[in-house]
């Protein structure tokens, strides 16, 4: 008995809430009679076969797909009934129309009509739902203005802040890019000192032309200052070692870029596992105090893998970090990793600010062995490493190696003196690059751009002297929700120095791989010697270039269609803009919590002149961009 009242109790609850929702309906609105209702009840637990969404225009099928509670089912589970199905529930289903009434009306479209059906198959108990949208006219922005809603000195320069906000005359007006809008003008007034600035927005619409105006408010308050700032959470780092990473000052203007900043020079730390910074707005007064929280991880990780990748083939990885060595949040990390054509042993010390502050040092001795088709380079060196963050989103470093190297070589073609192949090694390198990425590991947005200068035997003298520039360049644009436009380009040149005859063949620019143009083996796109073996000896120029589009499938797991082309000159004179070997292929990326792993195949689409398989598969960790 109490079953049955239950279930009578939820039907009324159902039944009372669209109504609610139906009386609340105007302009857009969500059609199904309560018949239709009441009959889709008798589907409850049926699998869904698909989900038909005729009408839509604006967006696709994807993105309703993420309104609605409703899962649509994957072409895998329409076709092979192994796991979990999806079901159809009529609350669920009900209650997604006005799910999508109300994202088309906070999209601009006012009069937009949402229609259910549900057509099921009473053989194989399975359902087929439509979704009919019919979307009608956009409301469209005529003009938008700012005004302050009480008297301040705020300096408002509208004229380069209106290229940032998401709102545009002549296009469609949502919701969403109103809040935005109001949301980077707010922003803007706190860049500039005013911390407890609010944007509020009056729209004017037009129903009659299907016009908006809108109205920002600005309320910028007073002009503020960085107050005192409170740190909590310390256990093994000492305070001062925390203070040491604030970027800015007491008594500064305040600015939340430099909260951003100081967050990521604590993060950088890998001391703290959360790291949260908040002004006290609501303290009185014109100096905001700072509040940062900080949660302590352990100091000591250990770390093992192995696996395969096409790179480095067969291998095996350990390492161990102290991330407060000798405290000060200093971090040492040693790893080793064996592989069928890498080995290596590396130690290295990051010492952040150092007594210069600004400037963080890095020491790193390492041995390696590489074992490459025309060579096998063995190398102990050490490396050190200043850098420095001198502007927002800008990295240096000038890096200098030393060490000895002792070259054999495989191929029977390759010549060189005998001080080439067990010498002293000693590189020195000036990096810079720009970099706007929304993530280390897997970016959906943003740009990087980049250079690095190389030369051999500047600090040091080596008989071995030569140059190298390398310039580089990536872009990522999201489309819509789903899919993601790449972009990657890199050139490459060097020569020797003092009437050295030729660069060593190790520090050569090769292409081919994972990373590169992926239709050929892992450095076999590059000029070949003249003997038997005709390996891969390298050139001295490099360009490649790739243009991907990444579509994500579900949850963790994208596919991708990709275009490389590129080549490899013996000389920067031979180079030819358009002899380029390029590939295509498909890929799969799987993010995983240690990071993304891909699976490409690519074809190649010009002759080789050199006999080998015409296709490569690659399996790598990490992604081109």
């Amino acid at each position: 008995m109490l079953g049955f009242f239950a279930i009578l109790l939820r039907r009324f609850a159902a039944w009372l809430a669209l109504a609610f929702m139906l009386a609340l309906s105007t302009g857009a609105r969500a059609q199904f009679p309560l018949e239709d209702y009441q009959r889709w009840q008798n589907y409850n637990g049926w699998r869904i076969w698909v989900i038909e969404f005729p009408g839509i225009h604006t967006f696709a099928r994807g993105e309703l797909n993420t309104v609605m509670a409703t899962e649509h089912p994957s072409w895998m589970r329409r076709y092979v009934r192994i796991g979990r199905r999806t079901l159809f529930y009529s609350d669920d289903f009900a209650a997604d129309l006005f799910r999508l009434r109300n994202f088309y009306r906070r999209e601009g479209f006012r009069t937009a009509a949402v229609t259910g059906n549900v057509f099921p198959n009473e053989i194989r108990n399975e359902v087929k739902l439509k979704v009919e949208v019919s979307e009608g006219l956009p409301l469209v922005l005529e003009s938008w203005r700012m005004i302050f809603g009480s008297d301040s000195g705020a300096g408002v320069d509208s004229a380069r802040w209106s290229p940032s906000l998401t709102i545009k005359v002549g296009k469609r007006l949502a919701l969403s890019d109103l809040r935005r809008s109001a949301d980077t003008l707010a922003h803007k007034l706190r860049i500039i000192g005013h911390a407890r600035a609010r944007v509020e927005f009056e729209v004017e619409t037009d129903s009659l032309r299907n016009t908006a105006r809108v109205t920002f408010v600005l309320y910028p308050g007073h002009f503020c200052r960085f107050g005192a700032t409170r740190i909590t959470g310390l256990k093994q780092v000492s305070e001062g070692t925390a203070r040491r990473e604030l970027a800015y000052r007491k008594f500064e203007p305040f600015s939340p870029v430099k909260l951003e900043a100081t967050r990521r020079n604590l993060v950088r730390l890998e001391t703290f596992t959360q790291v949260n910074l908040r002004p006290d707005t609501a303290s009185p007064g014109d100096t905001i105090p700072i509040w940062i929280r900080t949660e302590e991880g352990a100091r000591y990780h250990v770390r093992v893998g192995g696996g395969y990748d096409s790179e480095v083939r067969t291998h095996a990885s350990a390492e161990f970090s102290d991330v407060n060595f000798f405290g000060r949040g200093r971090r040492f990390t040693w790893s080793g990793s064996y592989a069928e054509i890498r080995r290596r042993t590396e130690a290295r010390l990051f010492w952040p600010h150092t007594p210069l502050h600004a400037t963080d040092v890095t020491l790193a001795p390492k041995w390696e062995l590489e074992i490459k088709p025309g060579f096998t380079l063995e190398t102990l060196t050490a490396t050190t490493i200043l850098s420095a963050a001198p502007l927002e989103l800008v990295n240096m470093s000038i890096a200098n190696e030393v060490g000895r190297a002792r070259r054999t070589d495989r191929d029977t073609s390759v010549t060189a003196p005998d001080y080439a192949k067990n010498y002293l090694k000693s590189v020195e390198s000036f990096s810079i690059g720009w970099d706007t990425r929304d993530h280390p590991l897997v970016p959906r947005k943003g740009h990087f751009l980049g250079m690095t200068l190389a030369e051999s035997g500047l600090f040091y003298r080596t008989d071995l002297r030569w140059w190298r520039a390398l310039f580089s360049g990536r872009a990522l644009y999201p489309a819509n929700r789903l899919t993601i436009l790449a972009g990657k380009a890199e050139l490459g040149v060097m020569g020797p120095l003092h009437e050295a005859p030729q660069t060593p063949i190790e520090e050569r620019f090769y292409l081919g791989g994972p990373t590169t143009v992926r239709g050929w083996r892992q450095d076999h796109l590059s000029p070949r010697g003249s003997g038997a073996e005709r390996t891969p000896t390298g050139g001295d120029f490099s360009f490649s270039m790739t243009a991907e589009v990444r579509y994500n499938l579900w949850g963790m797991l994208s596919t991708a269609v990709f275009c490389d082309a590129g080549n490899v000159w013996e000389r920067p004179r031979l180079w030819r803009p358009v002899d380029l070997y390029p590939s295509g292929g498909l890929g799969l990326l799987l993010t995983t919590p240690v990071g993304p792993v891909r699976l490409d195949y690519a074809h190649q689409l010009r002759v080789y002149p050199y006999p080998e398989k015409n296709w490569a598969i690659h399996l790598t960790l990490g992604t081109p961009f």
